[in-house]
């Protein structure tokens, strides 16, 4: 008999292992695109920690943290209920199963679901530790992202240069300024470019558009600007 509950442990433990190894995976994407993905970085490390988090610490306290980083991960007063822990769908069942089984011991259970807590809470631990983003192009790196770029949300490119310096010996900030929200007021619809497209794509879109006399809409200088942010990110100095 303890042989056989032992193996409906492990194959829950392995079912838990694989939803969890799941969510992973897809984050772990973001590192095999073959175009540049890193301003997805920190809303996707985010978006983890917030989904790590919500299965063992109540949602209220998850949902109130302004700042998910900071989120106090190893704070047992904001755990939930050890039986309110999130198994994902397989494991949740078969353990479901299992505790409906009268000689299943509560304390068995109970180990369990402190074992999976435990998990959680190293893992939230680990992406803390493995994801910095206090470097100040995290907070302007969204703006590659087509989606934003179009709701103007960053109305100056001047921190690009606060980031890089060595930018004021090569462009004119009040220039590259202008052409930025000249592209923000564009009907960007009409020219084809869509909020859901790929960034590559929609920059390379961005800076091939032409007026009526087949001059380039934005000069060198904003084209140079947004193309060595991206760079940066190609490459990955900003980790």
């Amino acid at each position: 008999m303890v042989a056989t509950m032992d193996n409906e442990f492990t194959v829950i433990y392995l079912e838990f292992m694989s939803y969890t190894l799941g969510l992973l995976a897809q984050f772990n994407l973001l590192f095999q695109s073959e175009t540049p993905l890193l301003y997805k970085m920190k809303s996707s490390v985010e978006n983890l920690l917030k989904t790590v988090c919500s299965n063992y610490i109540t949602f209220s306290y998850v949902k109130s943290c302004t700042d998910i980083m900071k989120i106090e991960f190893d704070d047992e007063s904001k755990y939930d209920r050890l039986d309110r822990v999130y198994l994902g769908v397989l494991a949740t069942e078969s353990l479901q199963k299992l505790k409906n089984n009268s000689q299943v011991p509560e304390t068995d259970v109970k180990m369990f679901l402190i074992t999976c807590r435990s998990f959680y809470v190293e893992l939230a631990k680990q992406i803390l530790q493995r994801f910095d983003f206090k470097d100040s192009l995290f907070n302007f790196i969204d703006l590659v992202n087509p989606s934003v770029a179009q709701s103007f949300t960053f109305k100056s490119l001047k921190p690009i240069f606060v980031r890089f310096p060595v930018l004021y010996d090569y462009y004119n900030t009040q220039e590259v300024d202008d052409e930025w929200r000249e592209y923000a007021l564009l009907d960007h619809e009409s020219y084809g470019l869509h909020p859901s497209d790929d960034a590559e794509e929609y920059w390379r879109k961005v800076f091939h558009l032409k007026n009526a006399l087949g001059q380039s809409l934005f000069p060198k200088a904003f084209k140079c600007i947004v193309s060595f942010t991206f760079l940066e990110c190609i490459r990955g100095t900003c980790i």
